[in-house]
């Protein structure tokens, strides 16, 4: 399969245009990912290239298990002196967590720019990528409707006087008293 570089691999400018009150810390792009964008295939770009194999493939088993963390030749780096990796992991809860912990991370003095790659999936990965999202939202329906269900039992609340206090000995209501002295 030959890799090429798509749209979906640049990375976004930052939004500066969003209201204040919608700022976090700091800019950040905006993206929004659907289960079809989302894959267990990370591309790692921005990787110094010196050799850095062994150190992509033990910060990458940080994030969960690999199947897979390669070199790719076929993609031209994003800037000069550095190399793209493909890392494939078992899991795409895995992927999507470190895809969000390696983007924009220094590694060996680059920035690391990390994107999904769903056209490297095969058709069986795309099928069962699928199905876990229709179980993972038939679990959150399940859960959501059975706590909507439930009976709620609240007792009722009688409404009392307040009790009286004693000050030095003497009883006095709690009511501001309209009688004068």
């Amino acid at each position: 399969m030959e890799i090429t570089n798509l749209p979906h691999h640049t990375q976004l400018e930052v939004c500066k245009n969003r209201p204040p009150y919608r700022q976090g810390r700091k800019f950040t792009s905006v993206k929004v990912y659907t289960v079809n964008d989302e894959s267990i295939h990370l591309f790692l770009y921005n990787v110094p290239a010196i050799h850095l194999h062994e150190e992509v493939c033990k910060l990458c088993v940080r994030y969960g298990s690999i199947v897979l963390c390669t070199p790719v030749i076929g993609i031209s780096s994003q800037q000069e002196f550095t190399e793209t990796f493909h890392v494939q992991y078992e899991k795409i809860q895995n992927a999507r967590f470190a895809k969000r912990q390696l983007d924009g991370k220094s590694f060996f003095g680059s920035i690391l720019h990390v994107c999904y790659a769903p056209e490297l999936e095969t058709l069986e990965q795309t099928r069962s990528k699928l199905s876990f999202r229709r179980r993972e939202i038939a679990i959150r329906i399940n859960t959501n409707s059975s706590k909507d269900n439930k009976p709620v039992h609240k007792k009722p609340r009688l409404i009392q006087k307040p009790k009286k206090r004693s000050i030095n000995g003497s009883e006095h209501s709690c009511y501001p008293s309209t009688n004068r002295c």
